[in-house]
């Protein structure tokens, strides 16, 4: 029962500071049990109490919740040590904040760590045998609680055998649970180590678990040295793969990690998988794409050509990564598609525009100085960070303005206040200079 115990929790209540019955039995104090204090400060029969609390957990009284209220039983338990005692480290206080101690790592619910590094700094202390029985219990539990207090242990000293531990993580494998991953990596941590036939089967099953967990226990088993047989991985790299969702892809990657591959036969029945993944409107489909890509499943020359130029044309961030996948894939374009592609892309709206604008400049796409001259000019009266970005792209490619058309636009930009306006005017004042500098006839 959470922060109340026979042992550790019976707290001696003078007759004057105490209430004539309990609230509970209605019988005078003593008549079942030990008095209790709760972290609210009442006072019950502990076995009143302990009775009470198995239909409700809360205070017969204020109805204060006591779940896993620990922490405040151990600083009721201090406060009935007098602060003499405490500088002293008498017998009677020794034994307190042992016992204190004792309730709190063998607690099943939540404690706060600062209060026990408290216990131990005023004096508590645990032989070896009580940490060592605590940490195997705490790890043999199968709650979030028990996980957190074997963690306490260890940093306490407690240790297990190397049996112990072995047999622990053992038992961790087999719950395949989110206690006994935690566990688990808790164990190996300690040195616990299984013979990878045994870790066969938990692999298996955890491999076959369609959600991120079982990808996690996976890695820690392979970590452990379990392998599956080939056409295990196979099998299940496929399936996964004809799934198309998040943690279909996602099992791909760790299957292919652990060596899964497909056959040539396999490869060519996932075309249009590919195709279907590349056609997406998500960034999913870009990165399935590039995982079935990596298994060897190919498109053919034509296909790769026009669906490079359908991703250019599409208006959101899946046309960009799409683009960039199909152009790792060997996709091409003639000289005049790069030229339209990239005059549609610096005259887009928007931040996609520019970053296929990029790409075409990479594969070698040109404008002419006409068209740089007159994208250059419509960017600059922009008011947007897009039209800036593609400006200073403009100038790097050789775009020009004449020093009217600088001058004209620097007096529109100069008296506004927001920050694109500043960008521009400083912008323009460099064209100005460099140009001033390109020509001193055009000095003043």
């Amino acid at each position: 029962m959470d922060g109340i115990s026979q042992q550790n929790a019976s707290i001696p209540v003078s007759s004057e500071a105490a209430p004539v019955d309990c609230a509970i039995c209605l019988g005078t104090f003593g008549n079942n049990g030990p008095v209790v204090k709760t972290p609210c400060n009442h006072l019950f029969d502990e076995i009143c109490l302990r009775t009470s609390r198995a239909f409700n957990d809360s205070c017969p009284i204020c109805r204060t919740s006591l779940f896993g209220r620990t922490i405040i039983w151990l600083d009721n338990l201090l406060n009935e040590i007098p602060s003499s005692e405490l500088e002293t480290i008498s017998p009677n206080a020794q034994q307190v904040l042992h016992n204190a101690l004792m309730l709190a790592v063998h607690s099943d619910g939540y404690y706060d760590r600062a209060d026990v590094q408290q216990l131990i700094s005023q004096g508590a202390r645990l032989t070896d045998e009580e940490l060592h029985t605590a940490l195997l219990s705490a790890i043999r539990r199968e709650d979030i609680s028990g996980q957190c207090n074997a963690e306490l242990l260890i940093g306490l000293g407690a240790r297990l055998t190397r049996q112990e531990l072995d047999d622990a993580l053992l038992s961790a494998v087999t719950r395949a649970d989110y206690v006994g991953y935690l566990n688990a990596t808790l164990l190996v941590k300690l040195g616990a180590r299984l013979n990878p036939q045994v870790l066969h089967d938990p692999l298996l099953s955890a491999i076959d678990q369609e959600v991120m967990f079982g990808r996690q226990w996976a890695s820690l088993l392979t970590a452990l040295g379990a392998r599956l047989q080939q056409h295990e991985l196979d099998d299940r790299l496929l399936s996964a793969i004809k799934r198309e969702d998040f943690d279909g892809l996602q099992n791909a990657k760790l299957l292919i990690s652990l060596g899964a591959s497909l056959t040539e036969q396999e490869r060519l029945a996932l075309h249009d998988n590919l195709l279907s993944a590349i056609h997406r409107e998500n960034r999913f489909g870009a990165d399935y794409a590039q995982q079935l890509f990596t298994l060897g499943v190919r498109l053919n020359r034509h296909e790769l050509h026009d669906n490079l130029l359908r991703a250019f044309q599409n208006r959101d961030l899946n046309g960009h990564n799409n683009a960039e996948l199909l152009i790792s894939m060997g996709a091409t374009l003639t000289g005049q598609e790069l030229h339209d592609a990239l005059l549609s892309a610096i005259l887009r709206e928007d931040n996609d525009g520019y970053d296929n604008a990029r790409i075409l400049i990479d594969l070698g796409a040109q404008l002419t100085p006409q068209e740089l001259h007159d994208c250059l000019l419509s960017a600059i009266r922009r008011i947007d960070t897009q039209g800036q970005l593609n400006a200073r792209l403009l100038i790097k490619l050789g775009g020009k303005l004449t020093p009217e058309e600088l001058c004209d636009n620097l007096q529109s930009v100069e008296g506004r206040q927001d920050l694109i306006g500043k960008d521009n005017a400083a912008l323009l004042h460099l064209l100005l200079h460099d140009l001033f500098l390109s020509d001193l006839s055009l000095l003043p």
